[in-house]
């Protein structure tokens, strides 16, 4: 096995805190299954779903995939810690977490298959729910992978791998849709890649992973809503979902209304071209800051400098964008605004798991810190359009990015149990 476990029961290894260092082998077809998330939700939702959808109701488009996305992304706030906490009390004699990664990837599989076989709206409303839902299934496993397999010398250095993963997935995926001649082979290729990936990780990559022994853990009670809500009640866990919510809320906002953005006050031609430029650029940065930044915290085994830094420093890139509506401060701000969510991210989730109460309830735990990623989703759009609505400036809408991000910062100063 990739990492020992410290002494504990007999029957309740799986729960140990790894100690071995990782190898390199395990991390890297780790950062592989993670390209999954990517190459379903991030590439199906950005382009294949929304072009199927204005073929089939051009005229509705925009209000059917709002309520795709927004089903979606509710699904996927109790699908986390739901099937976190399933995978936390899985005895399976594969392993908690390949059980539901295999179980989900299956289910995602079914769903590439209606959507690439879709002939009208509702087989893609219910093709593009499932996939979502679906493939959180297999993220809420994944997620748990990190504070069951790594150590905290390279949680640092591996979560950041793991946080990039999906917006690396995201590009290959667009890049196959690019090349893929119908809506269908795209779908194809794309469920087989997944597959592949998956079955990689699962063969090579967690095939040791120790089983849950039955009787380990109490059996799980029917009162899943009190278990979720007695999590609430840690002050640094609280401070640390809380804050992510804020940062992701900043990052959204610098996607959703990039394209208009860039049309209507930085007046770039075409808009399209720079959308994909400015993505580029901050895609390209923050690969970069979040390895390094995972490193150095390794490294220095602390958390919260690089984390209140790389919030920081994404309230800059904002600022800039607010009160420097030109192409040249756009490129720039992509720069800072990459090294500054590179640098969060790549440290972001090895905080995240040392806050986490306890070791037999991780996955639940996971889910419910998996909330940042989809709350931000139903609540950016709202906050965004309200703002643009208000002040028809992108200047205040930029700047309460801003705010969200400082927010972000200063919430993380009074975690007191990780350096």
């Amino acid at each position: 096995m990739s990492d020992s476990l410290t002494e504990i029961l007999p029957g309740q290894e799986a729960l140990a805190e790894p100690t071995r260092p990782t190898s390199l082998r395990f991390a890297s077809l780790f950062w592989l299954a993670n390209l999954v998330v990517g190459l379903s939700n991030l590439a199906v939702y950005q382009v294949l779903m929304p072009a199927q959808i204005g073929l089939f109701a051009p005229s509705q488009k925009i209000s059917l995939v709002a309520w795709i996305e927004s089903v979606g992304a509710l699904g996927a706030i109790v699908i986390n810690p739901l099937f976190g906490a399933v995978s936390d009390r899985t005895t399976s004699r594969i392993g908690r977490r390949r059980f539901w990664i295999a179980i989900g990837t299956g289910l995602a599989l079914l769903a590439f298959v209606l959507l690439a076989n879709a002939t009208n709206v509702p087989m893609v409303f219910v093709g593009a729910v499932v996939l979502n839902w679906t493939v959180n299934i297999v993220l809420s496993a994944l997620t748990a992978v990190l504070p069951d397999q790594v150590p905290l010398s390279q949680r640092a250095t591996v979560g950041a791998a793991v946080a990039q993963a999906p917006l690396v997935g995201g590009v290959i995926g667009l890049l196959v849709i690019s090349l893929a001649p119908t809506f269908a082979g795209a779908y194809y290729i794309l469920a087989g890649l997944c597959f592949l990936l998956v079955l990689v990780f699962l063969a090579f990559g967690l095939r040791h992973e120790i089983p849950l022994r039955r009787g380990t853990l109490p059996a799980w009670h029917v009162d899943f809503l009190g278990d979720l809500w007695s999590v609430f009640k840690l002050r640094d866990f609280d401070l640390v979902l809380v804050a992510r919510i804020f940062v992701f809320m900043a990052y959204e906002s610098t996607t959703i209304f990039t394209l208009y953005f860039l049309q209507d006050a930085v007046h770039y031609r075409p808009a399209t071209q720079g959308v994909f430029i400015f993505q580029l650029v901050v895609v390209g940065c923050l690969i970069a800051a979040s390895y390094l930044g995972g490193y150095l915290s390794d490294r220095m085994q602390r958390r919260k400098v690089f984390v209140i830094g790389g919030s920081s420093t994404m309230a800059v890139a904002l600022l800039l964008l607010a009160l420097f509506p030109t192409w040249g401060t756009v490129l720039f701000a992509a720069v800072i605004l990459g090294l500054g969510f590179g640098c969060y991210v790549g440290v972001d989730l090895a905080l995240v798991t040392q806050v986490l109460p306890e070791a037999r309830n991780r996955g639940k735990d996971l889910g419910i810190m998996n909330w940042a990623i989809f709350i931000p989703l139903l609540l950016t759009p709202v906050f965004a359009g309200s703002t643009l609505g208000l002040f028809h400036t992108y200047f205040s809408f930029f700047l309460l990015a801003a705010f969200c991000a400082v927010i972000a910062a200063l919430l993380i100063i009074p975690v007191k149990s990780v350096p």
